[in-house]
């Protein structure tokens, strides 16, 4: 006969729900204990979520478990350095909560086996964190080798060495080690995505967050808004990453603008290539023809009144030859300036550049219509001495970030340019060149350069006028509060 050496039962319910059910006893093969859970410091009761018991810590940790009458406990931190290992007989689920908030915040919990027990489920769903299971049982083998490989590695580590003391507390090392194993790729992929976003987030909180099943992208936002919400320079860094990555998101739209006009010249210049081919072939028949005119010409008289209309069709035939192989030259010229403009876009030596008539209402509700003037925008301007009031809180409402003028512009368009704060560059007109009615601009580097120069000056200006202008004020109320001292 087989059957149980021993088993124990711990069940969490309140207390009045026991009163006339159970009773404390002890008999000869059962024992019966009602005790309540005493603790040393306040716990949580979870309202719609996870409720921290003691003060939040800052380091995220895996938890492996091994249920049993000796329970094993492992705790790691997300980078996968073991903290602790601990066993215990009849270990309640308050006294692993408990443990674990000393050493983190859980974030996931992990067993060696891919159907839980009911107390590991219980445990996820106490602290709200996900559950991983291994798609099969790991193998005794197995977690020997894992928990060696760990061993070892942090054996000279003082801060991280463990002790592994039976097989329950090496069953759960395995767990947690098996769980981080399996979401380290998509850990280093955060590290990856933070450093190519450019922005300031604690790493750890983004993979927390991971672990806990959000995206990357997702996480990253969620962490960049809780700092926002911590103070005003978390706020204001949170709207410089945002910026940054509107930033971005221009550079995308502008590279796809010019991929759309690379693509327009790579089919303009593939339907030069069929007209060519067109016309060589033309240009052969018309030989041909010409061969076959002169053959017969020598046959026949010259008296001949069909030879002199013949020797008439030659000479057509070779003018139109002649005209046919200039437009040849030009296509082909056409083509070689258009390879030119392909490659110097290509390579950055030129940009295409929107561009406005002059600087009137009208110019820029055109040019809004033929080109989407929009936000940070550098626009050129053909015609910089007529300058209007309205087109300048027009481009200023549109956010262009700059214009670019031919020539120095006059006075009060300078002067417009300070009070709507819109920064002037001058480039020589030597830098300007059109291509399909399109304005180029030659060395976009030297052409950045320029125009933050500018926006540095006007700003300087702006504020120069600003000040001014709160002194006049201040002036003004002076001069009127001595007027009335006066009388």
């Amino acid at each position: 006969m087989t059957g149980l050496e021993g088993s124990v039962f711990i069940v969490y319910t309140e207390r009045k729900n026991l009163y006339g059910i159970v009773r404390p006893m002890k008999g000869h093969d059962v024992s019966v204990t009602v005790k309540p859970i005493e603790r040393q410091k306040v716990a949580f009761v979870p309202l719609k979520g996870p409720k921290a018991m003691t003060k939040p810590s800052l380091r995220y940790v895996i938890l492996g478990v091994d249920p049993g009458i000796v329970t094993g406990i492992a705790i790691v931190d997300i980078e996968g350095r073991p903290l602790v290992t601990v066993s215990k007989r009849y270990f309640s689920r308050g006294d692993i909560i408990n443990l674990v908030y000393e050493y983190g915040t859980p974030v996931l919990i992990a067993t060696d086996v891919p159907h839980p027990p009911a107390m590991v489920k219980k445990l996820a769903s106490t602290l709200n964190v996900p559950l991983f299971t291994p798609h099969r049982t790991l193998s005794v083998a197995e977690k020997e080798r894992l928990v060696q490989e760990y061993l070892e590695r942090y054996r000279e580590n003082s801060s991280y060495r463990v002790n592994v003391a039976n097989s329950h507390q090496r069953d759960a090392l395995a767990s947690a080690i098996k769980a981080f194993l399996s979401f380290k790729p998509k850990l280093e992929q955060v590290e990856a995505k933070v450093r190519e976003l450019g922005v300031d987030v604690p790493l750890r909180e983004v993979k927390a967050l991971v672990l806990q099943g959000k995206s990357i992208m997702d996480s990253v936002n969620e962490v960049l808004r809780r700092r926002s919400s911590m103070s005003p320079r978390g706020k204001r860094e949170v709207h410089l990453h945002a910026m940054d990555m509107q930033v971005m998101e221009q550079l995308r739209t502008q590279v796809k603008k010019q991929s759309e006009l690379i693509d327009k010249l790579l089919e303009e210049r593939q339907y030069l290539y069929e007209k060519i081919n067109d016309l060589q072939k033309r240009i052969e028949q018309l030989e041909s023809l010409l061969d076959e005119v002169t053959r017969e010409q020598a046959l026949k008289l010259k008296e001949n009144k069909l030879l002199a209309a013949m020797s008439r069709r030659v000479e057509e035939l070779q003018a139109h030859l002649s005209r046919l192989k200039g437009e040849k030259e030009s296509i082909a010229a056409k083509l070689n300036s258009a390879r030119d403009v392909l490659r110097k876009i290509a390579i950055g030596d030129i940009i295409p550049m929107k561009y406005i008539r002059a600087l009137t209402r009208d110019s820029v509700n055109e040019g809004c219509n033929e080109w989407g003037i929009t936000a940070d925008d550098v626009l050129l301007v053909l015609d910089s001495n007529v300058a209007s009031q309205e087109a300048f809180k027009r481009l200023k409402e549109l956010g262009v970030r700059a214009l670019i003028c031919m020539s120095p512009p006059p006075g009060h368009v300078q002067e417009l340019a300070v009070e709507y704060e819109l920064p002037l560059v001058t480039l020589p007109k030597e830098r300007l060149s059109w291509f399909l009615q399109m304005p180029l601009i030659s060395d976009p580097h030297d052409l950045e350069r320029l125009i933050r120069k500018a926006e540095e000056e006007i700003r300087d200006k702006a504020r120069l006028r600003n000040i001014q202008k709160l002194k006049r004020i201040v002036s003004e109320y002076r001069n009127m509060r001595v007027s009335d001292l006066s009388d």
